[in-house]
């Protein structure tokens, strides 16, 4: 039999729960969301290097980074020793980039950079070159690098041939190959030829290196051909410009230019017989200007001789002109038939001509002479001479000797100028002189040509 111990209350039995309270799920809830929140702003932190970790922070100044980007590869001969932190532009305007530097990165003072290449769709890292100081740079440097340290990559090239250098291209290409057809036998000759190109440098450069120091000569000497050039870079841009516009024409034209050519030796042929003709009048002008040469040296004198007689004949010709005008009709008219009967001796009359003319000219040639014997004569004869002589002035004789050279290097002096050195002067020199002459005691003297 089950006793009850009265004593003892009963327990009141409730509902029975299986899942937690509301509070401690979303506190809990919370707890794993901050967790979640702190590893992934943790994780996105590590790109930027991890937590406690003392990096050193360098400065790179180029003039241009490419397609460099944050979180780019900082190398050392290769081998992976930081990143790019961040790119900013500088104070100078230049590009400059942070580096984030492995602890232990040690880069002396003449430490030099380039922006290279990392594969060929545009990808770039920065290469550090440490240097041989002694001196380490300080955290928060700078190294500056200059135009070489960019170095171009495919992306660039690529980016040259925009749509303008394309359109340029194709027609360079274009232009190329027209140019090129229906010439092969001349290309096939060229390609020939520069094949034996190598051959014969390499002959002179053996011979260049086989002479001691002209090697040494040659490179200095080709340097100062090529300075004047490079300082006058400034005007090769205008001359090629202008031969480009010269050369144009030959190109735009260049059925007319290929006509010309394939006309040029016919051109060149009939040029040929007309410089020959050319030649025969080249002959007829310089016989023209000898005789002109003889016949200019009188003419002033003639000129002038002319003048006197035109203005001395004013007078008498207008003194004649009624005359004249009186006699020109039956003088006229009896000249017709006159000079009808003298057109038979015309012929003649020229044949004598071009009979007397070699005559002439031979003459000419001493024309001089024959002016001197005249005035010899004209003294002899006493004709306008100075003095009468002792039977008139046929007896006035002029009077000149020729002397060896050696009498004036004995002191002896001419002071009466009959005496002289040269017995042949120069042709029609001494007649424009007085000739020296002897005069008897008590006449009259008068100067005389």
């Amino acid at each position: 039999m089950r006793t009850t111990n009265s004593s003892r209350p009963a327990r009141r039995r409730g509902p029975r729960r299986d899942k937690p309270p509301a509070t401690r799920t979303a506190v809990l809830g919370l707890a794993v969301i901050a967790a979640l929140t702190v590893f992934g702003f943790s994780t996105l932190r590590v790109y930027n290097g991890l937590p406690l970790v003392d990096y050193r922070t360098v400065y790179v100044s180029v003039p241009t980074v490419g397609n460099l980007l944050p979180h780019d590869a900082v190398r050392i001969g290769g081998s992976r020793v930081g990143q790019v932190l961040k790119l900013d532009i500088g104070p100078d305007g230049r590009p400059l980039a942070e580096l984030q530097l492995n602890p232990g990165t040690k880069l002396p003072e003449d430490t030099t950079v380039g922006i290279r290449a990392s594969g060929l769709l545009g990808a770039r890292y920065v290469e550090l070159r440490p240097g041989r100081a002694r001196t380490e740079l300080p955290e928060g440097s700078t190294i500056s690098g200059g135009e070489e340290s960019y170095t171009y990559g495919l992306p660039e090239a690529v980016a040259v041939f925009d749509a303008e250098s394309r359109g340029g291209l194709r027609k360079t290409v274009g232009g190329l190959a027209e140019g090129l057809l229906a010439n092969g036998a001349p290309l096939n000759g060229s390609i020939k030829t520069g094949a034996r190109a190598p051959k014969e440098f390499r002959v002179l450069a053996r011979e260049v290196l086989r002479r001691d120091g002209a090697a040494a000569r040659l490179l200095p000497s080709l340097d100062s051909a090529v300075a004047p050039l490079d300082r006058s870079r400034g005007q090769s841009q205008p001359f090629m410009d202008g031969a480009t516009r010269a050369v144009d024409p030959f190109i735009t034209q260049r059925d007319a230019t290929r006509a010309t050519i394939e006309a040029a030796p016919g051109a060149l042929r009939a040029a040929e017989g007309g410089l020959r003709r050319g030649r025969s009048v080249l002959r007829a002008v310089r016989g023209l200007s000898t005789e002109a040469r003889r016949t200019l040296p009188e003419a002033p004198a003639g000129l002038t001789q002319l003048s006197r007689l035109l203005r001395e004949a004013q007078v008498p010709l207008r003194r004649a002109e009624p005359t004249v005008r009186d006699l020109l009709p039956a003088t006229a008219k009896a000249a017709i038939p006159a000079l009808k009967a003298t057109e038979p001796l015309v012929p003649r009359l020229k044949s004598g001509i071009d009979t007397a003319r070699p005559l002439l000219d031979y003459i000419s040639r001493y024309a001089c002479d024959v002016k001197n014997t005249g005035a010899v004569l004209r003294s002899m004869t006493g004709f306008a001479q100075a003095g009468n002589g002792p039977a008139g002035p046929a007896m006035a004789f002029r009077l000149q000797a020729v002397i060896p050279a050696g009498l004036e290097a004995l002191g002896i002096k001419d002071g009466t100028q009959i005496l002289k050195r040269e017995a042949y002067e120069e042709p029609c020199r001494y007649v424009s002189r007085p000739y020296p002459q002897l005069v008897p005691v008590g006449s009259t003297r008068r100067t005389g040509r």
